[in-house]
């Protein structure tokens, strides 16, 4: 068979009997990287909720409550209002974290915004 030797010096086929193999080395190599993030993350958790124990209070500010008001507005199929006098710039990750938290309503929205901002630090 000639056509089949000259594939498969090209390598353009192979053919296996042999049983399947056993997981790649990048994988288990990927599952130790996320293995090694676990502390880093806990200890990223953990100084989040003592900051917010410490200060005992945390609010959104101005600008971020207008950007989830204006992506509740765009759940709703309505334009934002960014003609209003007083509007801040938009910022268009802050209306995207709006819009699926839009159905949780206004305290939850805040409350949810104002964690974020405590693991960001």
């Amino acid at each position: 068979m000639p056509a089949v030797e000259g594939l498969r010096a090209c390598g353009h086929l192979e053919l296996s009997l042999s049983a399947p193999k056993a997981p790649r080395a990048d994988s288990l190599q990927a599952v130790t990287r996320t293995l090694k993030h676990g502390p880093v993350v806990f200890a990223i958790l953990v100084g989040a909720l003592a900051l917010w124990l410490i200060t005992d209070v945390g609010f959104v500010n101005y600008d971020t409550l207008y950007g989830l008001v204006w992506g509740a507005q765009l759940t709703r199929g309505e334009t934002p209002q960014y003609g209003l006098p007083i509007a801040p710039t938009p910022h268009p990750l802050v209306e995207a974290i709006g819009i699926p938290l839009a159905p949780l309503g206004a305290s939850a929205t805040t409350a949810i915004v104002v964690a974020l901002a405590f693991i960001a630090l």
